[in-house]
């Protein structure tokens, strides 16, 4: 199990990881500590993204919350389930239920996932 630390809450979210996502993981001896250190602080993000912004000639200001926003927009949009949205996404479905007003929630058929994973039944 893969558990995130939010630092401003200091509450633990489990998050679980398929195999293929553990292998993008670096690799690290220290199974209790932090698994990537040195990233950007928010300011420096802020700053990157404003580029990004400004080069893109996005009106939009870019955000955490925009970048939440669309994955959570993206996840409905392909027909995820509520529940599998929620847990990617750490929220309560009481929480979530603005996400599901954004978008025509229609949960994906057995069929869609499928075809979207190129299994053939």
């Amino acid at each position: 199990r893969t558990t995130v630390q939010f630092k401003p809450r200091k509450e633990t979210l489990t998050v679980p990881l398929s195999s293929v996502a553990q292998r993008w993981l670096p690799e690290t001896t220290n199974r209790r500590g932090p698994v990537f250190n040195g990233l950007p602080c928010s300011t420096e993000i802020t700053c990157i993204l404003k580029k990004w912004q400004l080069k893109a000639e996005i009106k939009k200001t870019l955000s955490f919350t925009v970048a939440k926003n669309t994955f959570a927009y993206l996840l409905l949009s392909s027909g995820t389930d509520i529940a599998t949205a929620c847990n990617l996404m750490g929220m309560s479905k009481k929480s979530f239920k603005p996400y599901l007003e954004m978008t025509d929630y229609r949960p994906a058929s057995t069929d869609e996932k499928l075809e979207f994973l190129q299994i053939e039944k």
